[in-house]
């Protein structure tokens, strides 16, 4: 299944740029998409515990196996001059580190994105075409409302699903073997809201 990505930059804003973007005061909750500066809100706890679950057993996954870097934002990835992206969690391989200096300068092997009800339609539009355009070969969809988990593999220009993982299963996203994901450590347990930002 293909996913289409047909959302467009607005041609009436002003276009920016990665000088206008670095200008911004640190921690400024903005990312650069098609030259357009988008204000993200700062994730609420849920986003949070969820993001860090999935960083710890990423990491303990890189660290058995040598694989790479694992990143969690916020971490600017640096495509081009107009398109500065934060996504959740990265992962660079180790061949591929050179890429990684002060910020990641280039496609990651692997974003991830939360998603939440203030973030999804970003997520699932312009981000991905951005994603695809410069050659991000796998993001992953996380759904907490859902407890959804969608491995996305880069497929020519667009990206398809590979496999989707649910409820309370032992998620292995292809690509990436060895890497066991327990989704019932990463969701929020019975009585926490699953809202977003």
């Amino acid at each position: 299944m293909a996913l289409t990505t047909s959302c467009q930059a607005n041609p009436a804003r002003p276009r920016h740029t990665y000088r206008d973007y670095a200008a911004l005061p640190e921690g400024a909750p903005y990312q650069l998409v098609e030259g357009e500066l988008l204000m993200t809100p700062s994730p609420v706890a849920l986003h949070q515990r969820l993001s860090g679950s999935l960083f710890v057993q990423l990491c303990d996954w890189v660290k058995g196996s040598a694989a790479g870097e694992v990143f969690i934002a916020p971490f600017d990835v640096i495509f081009d001059d107009e398109n500065v992206l934060q996504p959740d969690l990265l992962f660079v391989s180790r061949e591929r580190s050179s890429i990684v200096q002060d910020f990641c300068r280039g496609a990651p092997d692997l974003v991830v994105e939360v998603l939440s009800p203030s973030t999804a339609s970003l997520d699932r539009s312009r981000k991905l075409r951005t994603y695809s355009r410069f050659g991000v070969a796998r993001v992953w969809l996380i759904d907490p409302a859902e407890q959804t988990f969608e491995c996305l593999l880069l497929d020519g220009a667009t990206y398809r699903i590979e496999v989707t993982f649910a409820g309370e299963e032992v998620a292995e996203p292809p690509g990436f073997p060895g890497l066991r994901i327990s989704l019932a450590q990463v969701w929020p347990a019975p009585s926490a809201p699953a809202g977003g930002r």
